[in-house]
Protein backbone atom coordinates (compact mmCIF):
# COMPACT_ATOMS: atom_id res chain seq x y z
CA UNK A 1 0.00 0.00 0.00
CA UNK A 2 1.21 3.61 -0.93
CA UNK A 3 0.28 6.48 1.20
CA UNK A 4 0.78 10.26 0.46
CA UNK A 5 0.12 13.23 2.02
CA UNK A 6 0.56 17.24 0.99
CA UNK A 7 0.55 19.89 3.09
CA UNK A 8 0.85 23.52 1.80
CA UNK A 9 3.38 25.70 3.59
CA UNK A 10 1.91 28.91 5.24
CA UNK A 11 4.78 30.32 6.97
CA UNK A 12 6.88 34.10 5.85
CA UNK A 13 8.64 33.11 3.23
CA UNK A 14 7.94 29.60 2.09
CA UNK A 15 4.18 30.25 0.71
CA UNK A 16 4.96 28.56 -2.50
CA UNK A 17 6.35 25.46 -1.18
CA UNK A 18 4.04 22.66 -1.12
CA UNK A 19 5.47 19.66 1.01
CA UNK A 20 5.32 16.51 -0.19
CA UNK A 21 5.33 12.53 2.12
CA UNK A 22 5.00 9.82 0.65
CA UNK A 23 5.72 6.36 2.07
CA UNK A 24 5.21 2.51 0.81
CA UNK A 25 4.26 -0.18 3.18
CA UNK A 26 3.84 -4.14 3.30
CA UNK A 27 1.53 -5.48 5.79
CA UNK A 28 3.58 -3.65 9.03
CA UNK A 29 6.47 -3.00 7.62
CA UNK A 30 7.70 0.57 6.10
CA UNK A 31 9.79 0.24 2.73
CA UNK A 32 10.39 3.42 1.68
CA UNK A 33 9.59 6.88 2.94
CA UNK A 34 10.50 10.07 1.28
CA UNK A 35 10.02 13.94 1.48
CA UNK A 36 9.71 16.17 -1.66
CA UNK A 37 9.56 19.70 -1.82
CA UNK A 38 7.90 21.55 -5.00
CA UNK A 39 8.64 25.27 -4.82
CA UNK A 40 6.33 27.68 -6.88
CA UNK A 41 8.65 30.67 -6.33
CA UNK A 42 6.88 34.03 -5.77
CA UNK A 43 3.32 31.82 -6.01
CA UNK A 44 1.51 31.97 -2.96
CA UNK A 45 -0.60 29.14 -2.52
CA UNK A 46 -4.22 30.16 -1.27
CA UNK A 47 -5.94 26.89 -1.72
CA UNK A 48 -5.71 23.70 -2.96
CA UNK A 49 -8.30 20.48 -4.21
CA UNK A 50 -7.58 17.09 -5.17
CA UNK A 51 -10.27 15.34 -7.56
CA UNK A 52 -9.43 11.97 -8.55
CA UNK A 53 -6.00 11.93 -9.84
CA UNK A 54 -5.65 15.86 -10.54
CA UNK A 55 -4.06 18.47 -7.95
CA UNK A 56 -5.82 21.84 -8.27
CA UNK A 57 -3.76 24.91 -6.79
CA UNK A 58 -5.22 28.39 -6.57
CA UNK A 59 -2.12 30.83 -6.24
CA UNK A 60 -1.73 34.54 -5.58
CA UNK A 61 0.89 36.09 -7.71
CA UNK A 62 1.81 39.93 -7.42
CA UNK A 63 2.97 41.30 -10.50
CA UNK A 64 6.14 43.09 -9.72
CA UNK A 65 5.97 45.48 -12.81
CA UNK A 66 2.46 47.29 -12.09
CA UNK A 67 2.38 45.97 -8.15
CA UNK A 68 -1.29 44.18 -9.46
CA UNK A 69 -2.30 40.78 -7.75
CA UNK A 70 -3.20 37.86 -10.16
CA UNK A 71 -5.06 34.66 -8.79
CA UNK A 72 -4.32 31.52 -10.97
CA UNK A 73 -5.79 28.12 -10.89
CA UNK A 74 -3.43 25.23 -12.28
CA UNK A 75 -3.07 21.74 -12.12
CA UNK A 76 -1.18 18.84 -11.84
CA UNK A 77 -1.48 14.78 -12.42
CA UNK A 78 -0.71 13.01 -9.32
CA UNK A 79 -1.53 9.48 -11.37
CA UNK A 80 2.33 9.37 -12.22
CA UNK A 81 1.38 7.07 -14.82
CA UNK A 82 2.70 8.16 -18.52
CA UNK A 83 -1.00 8.42 -20.15
CA UNK A 84 -0.62 12.64 -19.78
CA UNK A 85 2.75 12.60 -21.00
CA UNK A 86 1.14 13.17 -24.93
CA UNK A 87 0.74 17.26 -25.48
CA UNK A 88 -2.57 18.62 -25.57
CA UNK A 89 -2.57 19.21 -29.11
CA UNK A 90 -0.83 15.83 -30.22
CA UNK A 91 2.65 17.15 -29.71
CA UNK A 92 5.28 15.41 -29.37
CA UNK A 93 5.72 15.59 -25.37
CA UNK A 94 3.17 16.89 -22.88
CA UNK A 95 5.79 20.60 -21.65
CA UNK A 96 6.40 20.83 -18.19
CA UNK A 97 5.94 23.91 -17.58
CA UNK A 98 4.32 26.33 -14.58
CA UNK A 99 1.86 29.02 -15.65
CA UNK A 100 1.47 27.20 -18.87
CA UNK A 101 -0.15 29.39 -21.50
CA UNK A 102 -1.06 27.82 -25.21
CA UNK A 103 -1.08 27.25 -28.32
CA UNK A 104 -0.02 30.73 -29.39
CA UNK A 105 1.18 31.74 -32.45
CA UNK A 106 4.21 34.20 -32.63
CA UNK A 107 5.37 37.27 -34.85
CA UNK A 108 8.40 38.03 -36.50
CA UNK A 109 10.25 40.93 -36.43
CA UNK A 110 13.27 42.21 -36.57
CA UNK A 111 15.54 39.27 -35.87
CA UNK A 112 12.71 38.48 -32.86
CA UNK A 113 9.91 36.46 -32.51
CA UNK A 114 7.30 37.79 -30.03
CA UNK A 115 4.33 36.04 -28.19
CA UNK A 116 1.46 37.97 -26.36
CA UNK A 117 0.51 36.31 -23.27
CA UNK A 118 -3.25 36.30 -22.35
CA UNK A 119 -2.04 36.74 -18.57
CA UNK A 120 0.52 38.78 -17.68
CA UNK A 121 3.70 36.36 -16.88
CA UNK A 122 7.17 38.02 -15.74
CA UNK A 123 8.19 34.50 -14.76
CA UNK A 124 8.06 32.98 -17.95
CA UNK A 125 10.99 31.69 -19.73
CA UNK A 126 10.42 28.97 -21.90
CA UNK A 127 8.79 27.82 -25.31
CA UNK A 128 8.20 24.88 -26.35
CA UNK A 129 7.06 24.25 -30.20
CA UNK A 130 3.84 21.39 -30.50
CA UNK A 131 6.76 19.35 -32.81
CA UNK A 132 9.53 19.72 -29.54
CA UNK A 133 12.10 22.94 -30.16
CA UNK A 134 12.63 24.15 -27.12
CA UNK A 135 13.91 28.10 -26.96
CA UNK A 136 14.89 30.23 -24.03
CA UNK A 137 12.49 33.56 -23.71
CA UNK A 138 12.75 37.06 -21.77
CA UNK A 139 9.42 38.75 -20.73
CA UNK A 140 9.41 42.60 -21.52
CA UNK A 141 9.00 44.53 -18.56
CA UNK A 142 5.45 44.41 -17.68
CA UNK A 143 4.79 40.29 -18.91
CA UNK A 144 2.28 40.61 -21.33
CA UNK A 145 5.16 39.14 -24.01
CA UNK A 146 7.77 37.38 -24.44
CA UNK A 147 10.41 37.20 -26.97
CA UNK A 148 13.17 34.60 -28.35
CA UNK A 149 16.18 35.98 -30.27
CA UNK A 150 15.35 34.86 -34.48
CA UNK A 151 12.93 34.89 -36.72
CA UNK A 152 11.38 31.34 -35.59
CA UNK A 153 10.02 28.92 -37.97
CA UNK A 154 6.08 29.38 -37.94
CA UNK A 155 4.27 27.02 -35.61
CA UNK A 156 2.15 27.25 -32.41
CA UNK A 157 4.12 27.13 -28.93
CA UNK A 158 3.42 26.48 -25.55
CA UNK A 159 4.41 29.65 -23.38
CA UNK A 160 5.61 28.75 -19.03
CA UNK A 161 7.88 28.46 -16.83
CA UNK A 162 10.17 25.59 -16.79
CA UNK A 163 9.57 22.92 -14.65
CA UNK A 164 13.00 22.11 -12.78
CA UNK A 165 13.47 18.93 -10.46
CA UNK A 166 16.11 17.42 -8.34
CA UNK A 167 16.07 14.00 -6.63
CA UNK A 168 18.45 13.46 -3.53
CA UNK A 169 18.70 9.17 -3.13
CA UNK A 170 18.50 7.59 -0.21
CA UNK A 171 21.90 5.73 1.21
CA UNK A 172 22.49 2.62 -0.14
CA UNK A 173 23.17 -0.46 2.39
CA UNK A 174 23.75 -4.11 1.55
CA UNK A 175 20.93 -6.83 2.44
CA UNK A 176 20.64 -10.13 3.96
CA UNK A 177 18.17 -12.69 3.19
CA UNK A 178 15.99 -11.42 5.43
CA UNK A 179 16.35 -7.90 3.57
CA UNK A 180 18.06 -6.66 6.49
CA UNK A 181 20.27 -3.84 6.07
CA UNK A 182 24.13 -4.95 6.70
CA UNK A 183 25.59 -2.35 9.16
CA UNK A 184 29.28 -4.35 9.73
CA UNK A 185 31.56 -3.62 7.76
CA UNK A 186 32.25 -1.24 5.21
CA UNK A 187 29.71 -0.90 1.80
CA UNK A 188 31.41 0.41 -1.53
CA UNK A 189 29.33 1.02 -4.17
CA UNK A 190 30.84 0.70 -8.18
CA UNK A 191 27.43 1.66 -10.26
CA UNK A 192 24.17 2.49 -10.39
CA UNK A 193 21.85 1.34 -13.24
CA UNK A 194 18.84 3.87 -13.67
CA UNK A 195 15.47 3.06 -15.78
CA UNK A 196 13.45 5.34 -17.16
CA UNK A 197 10.53 6.04 -19.59
CA UNK A 198 9.14 8.67 -21.80
CA UNK A 199 12.16 11.05 -20.69
CA UNK A 200 13.74 14.06 -22.33
CA UNK A 201 17.12 15.36 -21.02
CA UNK A 202 18.54 14.41 -17.43
CA UNK A 203 21.91 14.40 -15.51
CA UNK A 204 22.86 12.25 -12.66
CA UNK A 205 25.60 13.92 -10.17
CA UNK A 206 27.47 11.59 -7.81
CA UNK A 207 29.39 13.56 -5.08
CA UNK A 208 31.80 12.36 -2.24
CA UNK A 209 31.75 13.81 1.29
CA UNK A 210 35.71 13.37 0.95
CA UNK A 211 37.55 16.09 -0.90
CA UNK A 212 39.71 14.45 -2.68
CA UNK A 213 36.41 13.32 -4.82
CA UNK A 214 35.34 15.69 -7.30
CA UNK A 215 31.93 15.71 -8.21
CA UNK A 216 31.12 13.64 -11.18
CA UNK A 217 28.06 14.76 -13.83
CA UNK A 218 26.59 11.52 -16.44
CA UNK A 219 23.87 13.28 -18.77
CA UNK A 220 21.41 11.59 -20.66
CA UNK A 221 19.87 12.83 -24.13
CA UNK A 222 17.39 11.10 -25.99
CA UNK A 223 18.38 10.01 -29.85
CA UNK A 224 16.33 12.23 -31.55
CA UNK A 225 16.46 15.51 -29.31
CA UNK A 226 13.34 16.81 -30.38
CA UNK A 227 11.96 14.06 -28.76
CA UNK A 228 11.66 11.88 -25.49
CA UNK A 229 12.77 8.35 -25.07
CA UNK A 230 9.97 5.27 -24.28
CA UNK A 231 11.97 3.57 -22.87
CA UNK A 232 15.69 3.41 -21.72
CA UNK A 233 18.33 2.91 -19.26
CA UNK A 234 21.55 5.45 -17.81
CA UNK A 235 24.35 3.99 -16.21
CA UNK A 236 26.51 6.12 -13.66
CA UNK A 237 29.64 5.31 -12.36
CA UNK A 238 29.57 5.87 -8.51
CA UNK A 239 32.99 3.98 -6.96
CA UNK A 240 32.46 5.28 -3.25
CA UNK A 241 32.02 3.91 0.16
CA UNK A 242 27.75 4.42 0.56
CA UNK A 243 27.88 6.62 3.59
CA UNK A 244 30.08 9.32 1.51
CA UNK A 245 28.71 8.69 -1.66
CA UNK A 246 25.31 11.63 -2.57
CA UNK A 247 23.52 10.57 -6.05
CA UNK A 248 21.02 13.12 -7.53
CA UNK A 249 18.82 13.00 -10.13
CA UNK A 250 18.14 16.31 -11.99
CA UNK A 251 15.94 17.57 -14.58
CA UNK A 252 16.50 21.32 -15.68
CA UNK A 253 14.52 21.27 -18.83
CA UNK A 254 10.89 21.15 -20.00
CA UNK A 255 10.52 17.52 -21.03
CA UNK A 256 8.84 14.73 -19.01
CA UNK A 257 11.07 12.20 -17.47
CA UNK A 258 9.73 9.26 -15.39
CA UNK A 259 12.52 7.22 -13.30
CA UNK A 260 11.37 3.73 -13.19
CA UNK A 261 13.62 1.66 -11.60
CA UNK A 262 17.02 1.94 -9.82
CA UNK A 263 19.30 -0.71 -9.39
CA UNK A 264 22.80 -0.45 -7.41
CA UNK A 265 26.12 -2.90 -7.68
CA UNK A 266 29.24 -2.65 -5.39
CA UNK A 267 30.45 -4.88 -2.77
CA UNK A 268 31.01 -4.97 1.64
CA UNK A 269 34.00 -5.65 3.62
CA UNK A 270 32.39 -7.53 6.26
CA UNK A 271 34.54 -6.98 9.34
CA UNK A 272 35.41 -10.42 10.81
CA UNK A 273 34.56 -10.85 14.66
CA UNK A 274 36.91 -10.56 16.97
CA UNK A 275 39.40 -9.32 14.54
CA UNK A 276 40.31 -4.97 14.20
Amino acid sequence: AAQGNLAAATASGIAGKLFVYRSYQVGEERKQSAWTVWDFGTDAMMDMKVIDDTLFICTRHIHAANGKTYARIESMDLSESPAGLVGPTNGKWNPALDHRQGPIAGSHSDGTTTWTLSVPDLTANCAVKTDGTVVAVTPNTNGTAVTASGNLSSGTYYIGRKVEAEITLSTVYARDQQGKPSLDGRTKLKKLVLNHENAGEYEIEVSNSNADCPTRTISFTPSDTTSVESLGEQTAWTHGKNTETTVKLKSTNPKPVTWVAMETHGEIDKLMEGKP
